[in-house]
């Protein structure tokens, strides 16, 4: 792991952080999801998912994610990432990661899955190359905007 970046436990100053200083693709993906803000997505992410990851440094957190239950006593779980430009500056180390992040995720659930927009290309791309599989484009009724399930099996 690179010495400028770190992973931990996510606080509730995380989640401010990165509310306000979100990548606009994360923010065009939540508002076409049918959220109000940045902070109320990721307040909700945080508060369905028992552990969360922070990715920190020094100049403040770079991302969150976590997987959370699709519904109560699942073997389905629904990974979430939600990050600032600043991340992409780190996606050497967020690749190395991914697999310890899956590896966690893959012992609490069965199945991975949940929706990526289809104009979030960056993370359409690395979805793909940590191994999820991707459905066709399919439109969401609430917001009109097209979607992809990813999802990937134990």
């Amino acid at each position: 792991m690179a010495a400028d970046v770190w992973w931990k436990e996510t606080i509730d100053s995380d989640v401010v952080f990165v509310a306000e200083n979100m990548r606009q693709a994360d923010r065009d993906e939540i508002k076409a999801f049918g959220h109000d803000s940045p902070l109320e997505a990721l307040t909700l992410s945080v508060n369905k998912t028992s552990q969360c990851f922070t990715l920190d440094s020094q100049d403040g957190p770079l991302l969150i994610c976590g997987a959370c239950p699709k519904f109560l006593m699942s073997d389905t779980g629904l990974p979430w990432l939600l990050g600032s430009d600043e991340a992409l500056k780190h996606r050497k180390v967020f690749m190395t990661d991914a697999s310890k992040l899956l590896e966690i995720w893959l012992e609490q659930y069965k199945i991975l899955e949940n929706y990526v927009h289809v104009k979030n290309h960056v993370s359409v791309r690395w979805l793909k190359r940590i191994g999820f599989k991707m459905d066709e484009p399919i439109r969401f009724p609430n917001t009109g905007e097209y979607f992809m399930r990813f999802h990937m099996e134990r």
